[in-house]
């Protein structure tokens, strides 16, 4: 049984930028409603509040998200809000991505892990996401897991990840 705590959350920098994002959007309705007048006022304010409704609606699943391993259980909240909990033995199937997004061609790395009931996302962008990648070789190396949790093509990335060296394998292709 693992003693060792992994939290797997989004990094607090990037709470941060979304937090700034956020306060902006905030703040350009109080402005416009100062600003303006009469029904022009009403129209400003609810095509504000629209976009700080989306904004808010797409970013809040990020805050939510938690995932804490300790002494071999996951527990934690999804994105969505649902908690959960579950023991490592339960673990189906573990997934390895790696995809380009945007304008610039940056890299996303994850790791989805797959149970009965439920998918966890997980990314590079999160807190602990090298120590997570560790735990789950390990734990496939104790036994807990099955070994066919883990798809072969997989196994290599995931070991890239646990050392830290995902990133210096893509810029070598």
């Amino acid at each position: 049984m693992s003693t060792n705590v992994i939290k797997v959350a989004v990094k607090p920098w990037l709470k941060l930028i979304w937090l700034s994002g956020f306060l902006i959007l905030a703040v350009c309705p109080v402005v416009a409603f100062l600003k303006s007048t009469g029904m022009e006022r009403m129209i400003q304010i609810l095509i504000f509040s629209a976009i700080l409704a989306v904004y808010v609606w797409f970013i809040s699943g990020d805050f939510i998200f938690l995932l804490k391993i300790e002494n071999d259980f996951f527990t934690g909240r999804s994105k969505t809000g649902k908690k959960y909990k579950f023991h490592c033995s339960e673990i189906k199937k573990i997934k390895y991505s790696a995809r380009t997004k945007g304008k610039y061609q940056t890299v996303e790395f994850s790791i989805i892990i797959e149970t009965k009931t439920m998918q966890l996302k997980t990314t590079d962008v999160m807190t602990n996401f090298s120590k997570l990648a560790a735990y789950l070789l390990e734990q496939r190396e104790a036994g807990v897991l099955k070994k066919s949790a883990i798809a072969p093509s997989y196994l290599n990335n995931l070991k890239y990840v646990a050392e830290g060296t995902h990133l210096k394998m893509l810029k070598k292709k």
